[in-house]
């Protein structure tokens, strides 16, 4: 590992090498320092809801009793170890009932993992148990002092792992995330003292020793449209600009509403995508003429869209004969809706999902068949024959739906995304993503979903996410430093390990749905579009599908470093290539960036 001494900054050689080391597929020789942080004990004083008040598999009766949270190392073996989350007494296979899907429907190996805080099918929310539990397969329990570890007291990290104020009292409680975000357990006072604890153990230790102070890591896996949330990044933003630009926070959607923006000092500028923000920052280090920027410059934390749990331990390829399992010629769901319409406002502004009824109309003009409330429509391959009215009517789960349909609409949910978009994924279903439709946020900013490299975004009138002009100079320091790997500068490449979303899901703004806002119409065209494209294009099509495939395996978290795939039999094992790895690399990015902030 590297020297941790005073006022030491890397040279440039040695920051890539740290990147390098965190985001290669082989470990490297000298990877970056990471730790996970031990639980804030103090955190639930005082919370709103009720906890240590049940009897929960991985809180010890003495903690219970003394209301003290138990160890990290603990709730490691009992909650987060990989056997507990992925419990094969838990799993829901093709063949059961409430998958609604035949053995011989779905390929080998499609099951559905329930985790332990499950209420249904899955639990979208558990994002940060999978998350923390790859991170401490690999990283040590920091230092109450606030050193890499017990074992190294002398070390500092350069990137601490923290769990989210909602995790502490998912230990102590037991109440899942989709009960937790609507009770308003916590207020600003909680959040407060969560990021006054984060900076206090490891911010500010290392600032006083004359070192680096590590990149903090957290998740914020609940909607952004309910109030703690809010709560959340009220009290983030009251930290100080230092301090605020070492923060990296793993989102179910990063795109925040307008109310959001404007806590950050650079509303003018600070992107809620990462990859535009990683891009913007490292624009203004190479620019800078000494290669340093003050803290103020980052405006904001660095915000990442996570994919969300959808339960699936590993990818099955739906168009790959495989065991029992052939896939058939053609599904015979062309487009698939499958939405609530009986919400579609929240607490700050009502028929806030306005897209939504627009969607359902469309395709019940255009031949679909559709529920009375119209939120599942199914629109047939064959226009002239009732050959999917059957899949609707013995729909059982979102997979059931999805794995019969070649396209599945995806309209803005709670926020600008949704969880049945990475059900889409892992059922081969061609995502129709809609950016905008929701009244809480930009209507012409990207729905920046995992990964998503911003010149692959089909923005209309959106923003260009890079200034112009960008000198080319500027542009190839800039990219060198996200991604020393590369040689290309062309503004229309990817960014690291950013994904083109044009080769596998289509996406468009909402004005193509329905015209003039929430009072205008529904349009149709599209769904000719889609029609046309799946009659007239067949290799098109069939690519799309296998990109889908490709990038499957970035949408879950496998429950270990080593991905194995059981269809092709014993030993077939690779590096994962995962939720978790993708993230891992924008942590990288995100610290090498951060090496700039002046000391």
């Amino acid at each position: 590992g590297r020297a941790n001494r005073p006022g030491m900054r890397p040279s440039v050689g040695r920051r890539r090498l740290g990147l390098l080391a965190l985001t290669a597929l082989v470990p490297p020789a000298c990877p970056l320092d990471v730790c996970v942080s031990d639980f804030f004990q103090h955190l639930l004083d005082g919370v709103k809801c009720k906890s240590f008040e049940q009897e929960l598999p991985w809180l010890p009766p003495t903690n219970m009793r003394l209301k003290r949270l138990p160890s990290l190392a603990d709730v490691n073996r009992t909650l987060l170890a990989a056997e507990v989350l992925w419990d094969p007494a838990r799993r829901v296979c093709a063949g059961n009932s409430s998958l609604g899907l035949r053995q011989e429907d779905a390929p080998p190996g499609l099951c559905v993992h329930q985790s332990p805080t499950a209420s249904g099918l899955f639990d979208q929310y558990a994002v940060e148990l999978n998350l923390l539990s790859r991170w401490l397969q690999e990283a040590p329990i920091c230092g109450r002092d606030g050193s890499l570890s017990a074992a190294r007291p002398d070390a500092l990290p350069d990137v601490v792992i923290v769990p989210s104020a909602e995790f502490h009292h998912l230990v102590a409680s037991g109440i899942p995330g989709g009960a937790f975000r609507w009770r308003h357990c916590f207020d600003r006072t909680t959040y407060d003292r969560f990021w006054t604890a984060a900076r206090e153990r490891f911010h500010d230790p290392a600032v006083a020793a004359g070192r680096r102070p590590p990149t903090i890591v957290t998740a914020e896996v609940y909607m952004s449209d309910c109030k703690p949330v809010f709560s959340n990044f009220v009290a983030l933003a009251a930290q100080p600009a230092p301090f605020l630009a070492m923060v990296v926070v793993a989102s179910s959607m990063s795109n925040q509403p307008e109310m959001v923006h404007a806590l950050w000092p650079g509303i003018k500028v600070w992107r809620d995508g990462a990859e535009a923000e990683l891009e913007r920052r490292a624009l203004l280090v190479v620019s800078a003429p000494d290669g340093k920027v003050k803290a103020e410059a980052f405006a904001g934390p660095l915000l990442v869209t996570v994919p969300k749990s959808v339960g699936l331990p590993r990818p099955v390829d739906w168009h790959r004969p495989s065991g029992d399992y052939t896939p058939p010629a053609r599904r015979p769901v062309l487009v698939a809706f499958q939405a609530g319409l009986d919400h579609v406002g929240h607490w700050l502004l009502p028929n806030a999902q306005y897209i939504r009824p627009a969607i359902s109309e469309a395709l019940r003009a255009s031949g679909a068949h559709c529920t009375p409330s119209g939120d599942q429509c199914v629109l047939c391959a064959d226009p002239s024959g009732e050959e999917c009215a059957a899949v609707l009517a013995n729909d059982a789960s979102p997979f059931s739906l999805a794995a019969r349909s070649t396209f599945c609409v995806e309209p803005p949910g709670d926020t600008q995304g949704r969880s049945h978009a990475y059900v889409a994924i892992q059922s081969g279903c061609i995502p129709v993503f809609v950016n905008g439709g929701h009244l809480s946020y930009v209507e012409t900013t990207p729905t920046w979903w995992p990964w998503l490299d911003p010149r692959g975004a089909a923005r209309g009138a959106h923003h260009t996410t890079i200034p112009r002009p960008v000198k080319r100079r500027a542009l190839a320091g800039a990219r060198a430093l996200l991604d020393p790997w590369a040689v290309d500068v062309d503004p229309g490449a990817p960014v690291g390990d950013a994904l083109n979303y044009t080769r596998f899901a289509f996406s468009a703004d909402s004005s193509l749905f329905r015209a003039n806002g929430p009072s205008g119409a529904a349009k149709t065209g599209w769904v000719v579009g889609l029609r046309r494209f799946a009659e007239q294009q067949p290799g098109a099509l069939a690519a799309m599908q296998a990109e889908l495939r490709r990038v499957a395996s970035r949408m879950l978290y496998f429950p270990t470093k080593q991905h194995c795939d059981e269809a092709a039999g014993p030993g077939a094992c690779e590096e994962a290539v995962d939720g978790f790895a993708m993230l891992r690399r924008v942590v990288a990015r995100a610290w090498q960036v951060a090496q700039a902030v002046e000391d």
